[in-house]
């Protein structure tokens, strides 16, 4: 099942569920905002407010980060001056926990209501982080469609909104769009389109497609600890006759997908069956310098709020 080994916080935007309704942002405020940001997006590669107010703001960011006890209520001030990027930062704090300046059932809807002012004027990364509060239905009215629409404009400035497109299309049968966002946000770096388009590419979802550019998108996703994609690449080497030690190393792909699962001591034994001694200490030698090499990155996940825009790395080509 394609969605069988996605982390979960994941899950919660790739399944079609109903959330419950904690408050509603007036319509007419969500339209205007999602509206600026698209004509935002046609002229500018990025959006940040220009001038004092975003130096004020970006250095009450770093100053709550340091546990400044006034810096929340700077950014508050320069948020209702309506400085687009404090509304973020604000935004932000509250729908992460962050502060607990205000009781726990009002921060989703305080937090929406200030990503929806960032959103509407223009700004990239409030537009995404109202786009996910819709999709979790957190502060506001669950709106998967319109939640999508604003991931799509923003997408270029944040490559991680592609991955919400590329889940979207896919569980639509949607195959052609779901290839394209899954593509370009691997290209971007994000781990996750990596490995839904080297799945995609494997399964025959997405036409096309040799081995070798199979493994170089699961390969990159494995390398983020998305234990499915080292399970794919190990099949992709258990018919393979023209790699050497293809045998060898769709074993040792087999333990590094379980050494990521914290199963691998359980099932190391069944996956080794039938290798000769030598070539069951090549697999696990090869697995063990894996994992020496590529360490399991921070907790990163595709539900939380962006406090400011991520680096955009250049463009990869598989």
């Amino acid at each position: 099942m394609f969605l069988r080994r996605l982390p979960t916080s994941l899950l919660a935007a790739a399944l079609t569920v109903s959330f419950p309704v904690v408050a509603e942002e007036p319509r007419g405020l969500v339209d205007r905002g999602i509206q600026a940001a698209a004509d935002a997006a046609s002229s500018v590669s990025s959006w940040a407010t220009t001038g004092v107010e975003s130096t004020e703001a970006t250095s009450a960011w770093r100053a709550f980060k340091g546990r400044n006890k006034n810096a929340l209520a700077r950014l508050e001030r320069l948020a209702d001056r309506g400085n687009a990027d404090a509304q973020n930062y604000v935004g932000h704090i509250y729908a992460e926990g962050l502060s607990r300046q205000k009781k726990a059932e009002d921060v989703a809807a305080i937090a929406a209501r200030y990503f929806a002012q960032a959103a509407q004027s223009g700004h990239a990364v409030g537009t995404y982080n109202f786009a996910l509060m819709q999709l979790k239905g957190s502060g506001i009215q669950f709106d998967e469609k319109r939640a999508m629409y604003a991931m799509n404009i923003v997408k270029d400035q944040i490559p991680a909104a592609a991955v919400h497109l590329a889940l979207y299309h896919y569980k639509r049968n949607e195959y052609g769009i779901a290839w394209q966002n899954a593509q370009f946000a691997a290209s971007r770096g994000e781990a996750m389109g990596a490995y839904i388009a080297g799945k995609m590419l494997h399964e025959g979802t997405a036409s096309g497609g040799s081995s070798r550019q199979i493994r170089g998108y699961l390969l990159d996703a494995a390398k983020s600890y998305i234990s499915d994609a080292a399970w794919i690449v190990a099949t992709t080497y258990d018919d393979d006759a023209s790699t050497a030690d293809s045998l060898m190393l769709s074993r040792a792909y087999r333990l590094i997908a379980v050494g990521m699962e914290r199963s691998g001591s359980k099932q190391t034994p069944q996956i080794l069956a039938g290798l000769s001694t030598q070539e069951a200490r090549r697999a696990q030698n090869f697995a063990q310098n894996w994992f020496k090499r590529f360490k399991k990155p921070e907790d990163t996940s595709y539900m939380r709020t962006l406090a400011e825009q991520p680096a955009i790395l250049p463009p990869r080509t598989y």
